[in-house]
C-alpha cells in the first residue's frame, strides 16, 4: 500500500534548518517539548487533586521556586517600604 502525499506548507530547506537548529540546541528544544506537554496536560487533563500534586513538587523539589518566592517577597517590602 503507498503512502497518501499530503502538501506540506513548509518548504524542505526550512525544515531542515528546524532539524539542524534542534540538534545544535538539544537541550533547549527538549525543555521547549516538555513544556509543551506539560500545558497540554493541564489544560486537558488534570483535575485538582493532579494539580495539587504538581504544585506540591513544584514548591518541594523544583530549585526554581525559592526564586520565585524571594521575589514576591521582595515586591512585597518594596511596596510596604
Amino acid at each position: 500500500m503507498a503512502k497518501k502525499e499530503t502538501k506540506n506548507l513548509t518548504s524542505r530547506p526550512q525544515i531542515e534548518a528546524t532539524r539542524r537548529w534542534e540538534e545544535r540546541n538539544r537541550l533547549h528544544a527538549r525543555k521547549k517539548n516538555y513544556q509543551r506537554s506539560a500545558r497540554l496536560f493541564v489544560r486537558t487533563y488534570a483535575d485538582k487533586d493532579d494539580m495539587d500534586e504538581l504544585n506540591e513538587i513544584f514548591s518541594n523539589e523544583n530549585p526554581n521556586s525559592s526564586e520565585d518566592e524571594n521575589q514576591e517577597l521582595k515586591e512585597i517590602e518594596d511596596d510596604k517600604a
